[in-house]
């Protein structure tokens, strides 16, 4: 995790992980999910990871950005080899 942040609606927050290959982050996904919603029970509140629970607050949803940066020096587009596109374009 490298952070969370307060979001609008009423505990509502944002939750950052570290990048990583998909198998690994949908594993961490899952385990944050779990953790979250154990601490929430045990002192007896409820968590709940759906896109507008409530009529009247806020919505929030689970939802993924991804990073077009590579991950060896943080600063390349992805999607860019050489100044032209994989496709071959410009």
């Amino acid at each position: 995790m490298t952070g969370i942040t307060k979001e609008g609606g009423a505990g509502q927050l944002e939750i950052n992980l570290i990048q990583a290959t998909l198998c690994v982050w949908q594993n961490e996904v899952f385990i944050s999910n779990v953790l979250i919603r154990e601490a929430a029970l045990r002192h007896d509140c409820y968590c709940t990871f759906m896109a507008k629970p409530h009529c009247n607050e806020p919505g929030s949803a689970m939802h993924i950005h991804h990073s077009v940066l590579e991950r060896d020096n943080g600063q390349d587009n992805t999607f860019l080899t050489r100044g032209r596109w994989r496709n071959g374009s410009v």
